[in-house]
This record gives structure tokens, C-alpha cells and sequence, in this order.
């Protein structure tokens, strides 16, 4: 570990020491709106809630079906930033359970067509463990934890990255991809493949979808260690075509 790496990740650690301090001392405003008096208050929760569920009608490739809340907008950029950016985990509570509508429009198809006690399971897509130290979570984790709870599917953190990647802001679709290929694996732990059939429906979790990069390396792992059944979720949608200059953060 170098020290400019000892000494960010010591600020972080300060950071998130000192959140319940500044929690008392200043007034606790939406991370949406910016209203006063709640994390998340109830207009913007149930905007959230009453979003229901928009298909992506051209999934990533080797991912059956996609689906978001909404769009990167009217709040819910906002407030996937302020989870990000501004280190405040409690967002992933109300954000991952409003993914129980994506959830559920991506498996019902399956579960139509598959056997009862074939249970979708849920796995976060793997965060780069750099980013993950220096906000001090792993938001894609949260957000999956999450929507277990909204769904009472499993949670199994079944991919992981190989290798640093690096920061895909700017990237067009293709370099995406490229800087993508290869940096997800599905966990080398044979307990941890055990946990999970290789008949069920995989179901991804992410914040943010944009080019569709990050979902098509995992399910292009998943699939390569067997399990063909793969469907992806995020919270909102930011079509890379469609993006201002600003940076969103979104892979």
C-alpha cells in the first residue's frame, strides 16, 4: 500500500467517522430534492415507488431482459450522485427497493416457464476494490441487499474483478467494452458456486445503466462458467448517446 493510498483511505475513514456527528448537527435533507427533515422525503419516495418498472428493449448482449425504475432525471440522478459521490449509504435502502418493480418484469417470463423451487438469485455487479475503499461501501452490494429484502430473493456476490479498470467517463461504446473484456470473473470459491443453480436466473444489479458495458462482461463471465440464464437491473438508465459532458460516474 503506498502512503498517498494509506493517507485517502485514513480520509475516508474520517469521513465516515464523522457522518452521525454532522448527522446532529445539521438538518437532514433529501438526497433527492434537497428538502429538509428526511434522507428521502415522501414525495420523492413515492415518485420513486410509482415508478414502476421501464424495459430496456434492447438488452446488453448475453442479457435475456433489462429493465430500470426511470431515467437519469427528475431526482433519481440526484440522488444515485448523493449514494455515490457524497457518501451516503442510506440511499441504497429506498433506491434498491424500488428495484423490486425491475426486478420483478425481468423475471417473469422465466418464472413462467421454470420450475417452482428455481428462485432467481440477485449478484451485484462487482465494484473496482479502489473505488470501493475510497467511498467505503460497496454500493452496488447495498442496492442488491436492498432489493433482497423488497423481494425476499438470495443475495450472492458471485463475480468479482480481475484487475483495475480505468475510469470509463469519456469512453465511447466500444472502448467500453475493450476496457471491460476480461476484468469480471465468476468467484473461484467452490462453496460459493455451490450456493448457486445453475438452472436459476441470474438477475445483475447495478446503479446505473449507460452503454451496457459492465452487464455484458458479467453475464459474458456467468455464462462462460455456466449459468445461461442472465437478466439486469439498475436503478436508472443514462443512454450513452444521450449524455451531457458532465460526468455521471456510470459504466
Amino acid at each position: 500500500m503506498t502512503l498517498g493510498t494509506s493517507l485517502h483511505d485514513l480520509v475516508a475513514a474520517l469521513a465516515r467517522a464523522t457522518a452521525p456527528i454532522l448527522d446532529l448537527i445539521a438538518p437532514e435533507r433529501c438526497g433527492s430534492c434537497g428538502a429538509e427533515g428526511a434522507l428521502f422525503c415522501v414525495d420523492c419516495r413515492t415518485m420513486l415507488l410509482e415508478s414502476g418498472a421501464t424495459p430496456l428493449h434492447q438488452p446488453p448482449q448475453g442479457v435475456r431482459a433489462a429493465a430500470t425504475v426511470g431515467p437519469y432525471a427528475n431526482g433519481l440522478d440526484v440522488a444515485v450522485r448523493t449514494l455515490k459521490f457524497h457518501g451516503v449509504p442510506r440511499l441504497a435502502r429506498p433506491l434498491g427497493a424500488a428495484l423490486a418493480a425491475p426486478i420483478a418484469a425481468v423475471a417473469a417470463p422465466w418464472l413462467a416457464a421454470a420450475s417452482a423451487d428455481a428462485a432467481p438469485i440477485l449478484v451485484p455487479t462487482p465494484t473496482d476494490p479502489a473505488r470501493r475503499r475510497e467511498r467505503g461501501f460497496d454500493h452496488a452490494l447495498l442496492l442488491a441487499n436492498a432489493a433482497g429484502e423488497a423481494t425476499g430473493l438470495r443475495v450472492v456476490e458471485l463475480l468479482e474483478r480481475t484487475r483495475a479498470v480505468e475510469p470509463l467517463h469519456g469512453l465511447g461504446r466500444s472502448d467500453r467494452r475493450r476496457a471491460l473484456d476480461q476484468a469480471i470473473a465468476v468467484r473461484t470459491s467452490a462453496n460459493l458456486r455451490a450456493q448457486v443453480d445453475h438452472a436459476a436466473l441470474i438477475i445483475l444489479v447495478d446503479d446505473i445503466w449507460t452503454s451496457g458495458a459492465t452487464f455484458e462482461a458479467a453475464a459474458q463471465a456467468l455464462t462462460v462458467a455456466g449459468w445461461q440464464q442472465v437478466a439486469a437491473v439498475a436503478v436508472a438508465r443514462d443512454p450513452l448517446r444521450a449524455r451531457p459532458a458532465a460526468s455521471t460516474g456510470a459504466t
